[in-house]
């Protein structure tokens, strides 16, 4: 008995012309940069980014990147 092996076509994206700085620009921008600590804090404290923020800064934590 014999099988039918044909795979389906699955449906691809057009590689061969995508530049990686085009398809980068159509990537969302990441709103603000928020700190370790400060999503720690906002998680832990459900708190607004900006009262968790002056927690940060009054622990002494880093808040600047995501360091």
């Amino acid at each position: 008995m014999p099988r039918n092996l044909r795979r389906s076509q699955r449906s691809r994206n057009c590689a061969y012309n995508l530049c990686l700085f085009t398809w980068a620009d159509t990537r969302p921008q990441a709103r603000t940069t928020r700190s370790l600590a400060v999503r720690h804090i906002q998680r832990r404290a459900r708190c607004t980014t900006s009262t968790a923020a002056l927690y940060a800064v009054l622990a002494g934590f880093p808040t600047d990147g995501d360091a």
